[in-house]
Order: C-alpha cells, then structure tokens, then sequence
C-alpha cells in the first residue's frame, strides 16, 4: 500500500501538523483545534454571505446587524463543531494513531500534543454550540419562530455528525450532512432572516454550495482512510474504496457549477451565473487530472487545495453575478 491514500508510508509529507509542534503553546493548539488554519471562518462566511447577497438582489434592503449576527451564531456552531469533532476523534483513536499529515486532513493532533485537555475541549464545544443557540433564539425573537428551526438544524447537525451513538461521520453519512449544512441550511438561514421568506433560488444556491462543501470533506478523507478503517471511522472512501468514493467526489464537484449554469439559463438564476460555465470546465479538470494519481498523497494534497480554491472561486462568481447589476444600476 506504499502509494494508497492514507499510507503510512508517506508520513514524511506534512510535519507541519506533528504534535510536537504543539507541545508547550496551549493557544497555539487551540487555534489549531478550533479549524482556523483549515479556514473555518472563511466556510461558514461563504454560504452566510450568499444568502444574504441573495437577499439583497430580491430586496434592495441589507440588514447589516442581522447579517453579523447570523454570521456570528454560524460561526459559533461552527466552532463548536470542530471541537467536538477534535474531540470525539481523539476518543475513537483515529487522530492517535493516523501518522499521515498533510494541510488538509489528518487531524489537528491539538489533543494528541497534550497543550490542552480534552475535558476542555468537550466543554468548550458545548459552550460555542449554546452560545449559538443563544444567538438564534434572539434573532427568532427579532424576525420570526421560524428562524428556530434553523436554530435547531443547526445545533443537531455537528451533534449527530460527531456525537455517539449517532455519529454520522463515522457510519459514511458525515459527507451528506456536511453538504446539507454548510449549503442549503446556512444559506436559507441567512435568506430568512433577511427576507422572512425562502425560494426555490436560494435552496438550489445552497444545493451548490453544499456539492462543493461535500466535496472538500470527501477528498480530504482520503489521505485518512487507513487510519479511520483502522479505528473503524467507515467514511465514504472506507466503505466504498478509493475508485469508487473518488468518482462520487469528482460527480459532486462537477454537480455544483452545473447546476448553476442550468438555473441561468433556465432564468431562475442571474445571466451572470452563466460565469459559471468556466468553473465547471475547470471542476472537471481538476476531476479528470487527478482520477489517474488519486492514489499519491502529494497529488491528492494539491487536489485538496484546488478543491478549497474552486469554492472560493464559485463563492466569487456567485457573489459578482448578484452584486455587480445592482452597482451598475446605482451608479447609472
């Protein structure tokens, strides 16, 4: 298995996440534990910012303190999330005994350095998850009761992905609600709460984003997949093997910015969606490039980073395609 994805053998690739970097800087390790160097910000802002952008386009009407308190209580359930994972993956081994790091995928080893406790970090999560909770239920009290089922899908969601004796992540059904998250939920939440209203436009933005987000999760399982088979993690890439979970990977990533340029030209989505067309040629490049390598660490990292940077591109595109006409139009 010298050149299969997760190898032992190509642990030489990423000492930049070795425990021992940790050791001695508790807050070093908290900021590692919490996702901020694997962009935890950046995800939660993405689908956030899109649903509002959306609502601005219908509406003309931007609620900045609703915006910063939506993007506040995702990032907290966020937060909350990564901790827990942290958690629950120190519990189950896989992070202790996965000796293949890489930017993207390996754990954060915060735990396994001993700079912080995992009592803390339990409490922690928690404490982030009521913390947005705290902030939903407010704005329910500000917009609508409706905004609390948001609240709850989105506390229920890093609970069922991470928490036994659920634990989605662990039984090949963590990639569906991640998709579902940080896609359709994030992004009809903060269009709610902006319009009070949802549309059939912004749940299929959300289902693009969420292509996009189930996408990264999936292909960064795979630098993981023998140390999760090993503590009996059965992610997508462990239940189906490598070939088959890669070209569901590649079939998720294509499905976003088609799906886009389909709604464009059907009129549901702005004709500047239609940009679009030049992120799926370039989905199916990277899909296509990396089907003959899947199997190489160092390949699969770069797959990885061109996977995170399609989806700022996407974000970017989506937003200059709702946002640009209105400038036009207020300038002319």
């Amino acid at each position: 298995m010298t050149n299969s994805p997760g190898s032992r053998s190509d642990t030489s690739k990423a000492g930049k996440w070795e425990p021992e970097r940790l050791r001695g800087k508790p807050f070093l390790a908290w900021i590692v534990a919490a996702g901020f160097f694997r962009g935890f910000l950046l995800v939660s802002l993405i689908p956030t910012s899109v649903g509002v952008a959306l609502a601005f386009g219908e509406t003309g009407v931007f609620h900045w303190l609703l915006f910063l308190a939506t993007l506040g209580g995702v990032w907290f359930y966020h937060l909350g999330g990564n901790l827990l994972n942290e958690y629950y993956d120190d519990y189950s081994g896989t992070d202790r005994i996965n000796k293949v790091r890489t930017p993207f995928s390996g754990g954060t080893h915060a735990l396994q350095s001993g700079a912080i406790k995992p009592g803390l970090v339990f409490a922690t999560a928690w404490a982030a998850l009521v913390a947005g909770l705290v902030i939903f239920v407010a704005l329910a009290l500000r917009v609508s009761d409706l905004v609390l089922v948001f609240a709850a899908i989105g506390l229920l969601s890093p609970i069922l992905y991470s928490v036994p004796p659920f634990w989605l992540s662990y039984h090949g059904y963590g990639e569906i609600l991640i998709g579902l998250t940080f896609g359709p939920a994030v992004v009809l939440a903060a269009f709610f709460i902006q319009t009070k209203g949802i549309t059939l436009e912004a749940a299929l933005l959300g289902v693009c984003l969420g292509c996009a987000a189930a996408a990264i999760i999936t292909i960064n399982e795979f630098p993981d997949a023998e140390a999760d088979a090993d503590s009996d993690k059965k992610t997508l890439v462990v239940q189906l093997g490598p070939e088959k979970a890669f070209w569901i990977y590649a079939v998720v990533l294509i499905a976003g910015p088609a799906i886009a340029v389909l709604g464009a030209a059907a009129g549901l989505f702005p004709v500047g969606m239609l940009a679009h067309l030049l992120l799926l040629a370039w989905a199916a490049r990277v899909a296509l490039r990396s089907e003959r390598n899947y199997r190489s660490l160092p390949a699969l990292v770069l797959t990885c980073r061109n996977t995170i940077l399609f989806l700022i591109a996407f974000w970017i595109v989506t937003l200059a395609a709702y946002l640009l006409p209105l400038a036009w139009k207020a300038s002319a």
